[in-house]
């Protein structure tokens, strides 16, 4: 049984757009480690599927948080982002065994997920998972290297749906914490609007906010906490 204050975080860094966004996620794992969790990471070339099914056989945890690239059909793992197409032992979350995900609470910052996986998951056991049902956008201020601490834009783009979590970590219910992160998405909009960082790329900041915002989902149950 899935242990309540466990969470395991995963960012298979697949290239650098998604490699960015790591230590956005790894803040929010920190900030569980305040907050009394149980914590595992998995970053990086460690991200195979069979360290994944190991790690969570082991862990059991309530809380699985993933950042990286996705599809309607998959999770992916290290290095694998051109096997989106067809199945693979490469991908690290996919229908073929979903039972990794039965009885838990999974966020999947990524593409699609939300548009077959997510509500299979359910259907397979999955108490709630957190995705999009379409390709998430990200913008940056800068062509590479990114760098995520000093840029407004990514830090909008990436730390708004990572509420969700936070919440979670908190103590608020899956119902809960989708509806505090549609506020905080609603708030990043009116911020770009009112009182934009950097004033020339607002519209554009504005433009990629309302699309994820859009395609944020929650499938399953609302009434699960992780604490």
């Amino acid at each position: 049984m899935p242990r309540p204050r466990v969470a395991l975080f995963i960012a298979p860094e697949s290239d650098d757009g998604t490699g960015v966004a790591t230590p956005y996620l790894h803040s929010v794992a920190e900030y569980a480690v305040l907050r009394g969790f149980t914590v595992q990471c998995l970053y990086g070339k460690s991200c195979t599927r069979e360290v994944y099914e190991s790690l969570v056989s082991r862990v059991d945890p309530k809380l699985i948080a993933y950042l990286d690239h996705g599809w309607s059909h998959a999770c992916l793992a290290a290095l694998d982002f051109h096997c989106r197409y067809y199945f693979s032992s490469r991908t690290l979350i996919d229908t073929h065994n979903l039972g990794t995900v039965r009885g838990r609470v999974v966020f999947a910052l990524a593409c699609w997920t939300a548009a077959y996986l997510g509500p299979r998951a359910v259907e397979e056991g999955c108490l709630t998972w957190f995705g999009w049902d379409a390709k998430f956008t990200v913008a940056a201020l800068a062509a590479y290297p990114w760098t995520p601490w000093s840029d407004p834009v990514l830090w909008s783009i990436i730390m708004t749906p990572l509420t969700a979590l936070a919440k979670l970590l908190d103590g608020a219910s899956t119902g809960e914490a989708y509806q505090a992160t549609i506020k905080a998405y609603r708030d990043e909009i009116d911020l770009w609007k009112r009182n934009p960082p950097i004033p020339e790329v607002a519209v554009t900041v504005i433009g990629v906010l309302r699309h994820d915002l859009e395609h944020f989902k929650l499938i399953g149950r609302r009434d699960v906490r992780v604490v």
